[in-house]
């Protein structure tokens, strides 16, 4: 197991785990309004990379520039999860899992406002216990 974390350049640093992706992405944030990341996402699901994402649905995601239709369009697929503040509350995590291998997590947004914020990920590499923990999560959402 390799952890490495990032306060700076996050965005570069998040292009460059998923470029690595061989197999499948999934990713469970809040809010995801970054155009970048999303124009990656969809071509790498027209790549035939699995690419899950999973979001809550409301004012922000779904007032955003983004369509998310394309990633459905391309071979991936979104899911809503309601963002109404009932029940256990909102969903909030902020993590993406790479091929099973590669974990990135951390208090950024995947949104354009997360870049002018101070920030962190860290990357977690080759620890499968909690890429287990990670995948358990992101299939059981609240």
């Amino acid at each position: 197991m390799e952890v490495k974390a990032y306060f700076e350049n996050i965005l570069e640093q998040i292009i460059v785990e998923i470029n690595k992706s061989e197999k499948s992405i999934r990713i469970a944030v809040a809010w995801f309004t970054d155009d970048i990341i999303f124009n990656l996402l969809c071509n790498k699901a027209k790549d035939n990379i699995e690419v899950e994402l999973v979001l809550i649905s409301d004012h922000i995601n779904k007032g955003s520039t983004i369509d998310f239709d394309l990633l459905t369009n391309a071979g991936g697929s979104v899911y809503w999860i309601d963002g109404s503040n009932q029940g256990n509350g909102i969903m909030h995590n902020k993590f993406c899992i790479i091929d099973n291998n590669i974990i990135v997590t951390g208090s950024y947004n995947w949104s354009k406002q997360a870049k002018k914020n101070y920030e962190n990920i860290s990357v977690i590499y080759e620890d499968h216990n909690l890429v287990t923990q990670y995948i358990n999560e992101f299939c059981n959402p609240p």
